[in-house]
């Protein structure tokens, strides 16, 4: 009986540690397999099924739609978003290496933004959130721009705008680098100088 007390407590502890740190959706994530839906706060659905894009369920793993990548944004910008373009239907690798050829299959958010604009000649920080420290900070997106969100902690997601609310990233093993709606939770934008 006093083994059942000790597990009430150490879990009771749990809970009130994961609720003050505003933890607990996505511990509940995990042990269900829902993710947070981005732009819908901490509400929880269940994770799209491999070969299904989270951004757009009705589009398939790397499918782009329909993105007009217009004129604006820099030259280095629109480089970018072509070369971003470029990489949808890529795998996943977490902690990839940052390739500036491009010739790797598999990236990780961050390797896959600094690669790219390696590739254009601009070198990036190997992570999203000192990526996020190196931009310029701005309101309103252009196409090349680096677009953060903060799904578990701050700016822990980056990907480029390609237009058309539309950004490209490496999202998770299940799906790969894709393209999507930007509607990250904790979403801001920064441009990168190069």
């Amino acid at each position: 009986m006093a083994a059942f007390g000790w597990i009430v407590l150490a879990a009771s502890f749990l809970i009130l540690m994961m609720v003050a740190n505003n933890s607990w959706p996505w511990v509940w994530a995990k042990i269900t397999g829902g993710i947070p839906q981005p732009g819908q706060g901490n509400a929880i659905v269940p994770n799209p099924p491999p070969g299904q894009n989270p951004f757009n369920p009705s589009m398939g793993p790397g499918t782009i739609g329909d993105v007009p990548l217009g004129n604006s944004g820099s030259g280095l910008g629109q480089q970018a978003a072509n070369e971003a373009l470029s990489q949808v239907g890529k795998s996943y690798k977490w902690g990839a290496a940052v390739n500036i050829s491009l010739q790797q299959f598999a990236y990780d958010c961050s390797s896959l933004v600094a690669s790219i604009f390696g590739n254009l000649g601009t070198t990036l920080p190997r992570t999203s959130e000192q990526q996020a420290q190196s931009v310029t900070p701005v309101s309103s997106p252009q196409i090349g721009d680096l677009v953060f969100g903060s799904f578990k902690s701050l700016n822990d997601h980056v990907g480029i705008y390609v237009g058309n609310n539309q950004v490209v990233s490496a999202w998770d093993e299940a799906h790969g680098v894709i393209s999507g709606a930007a509607n990250w939770p904790g979403l801001h934008y920064g441009r990168v100088n190069g």
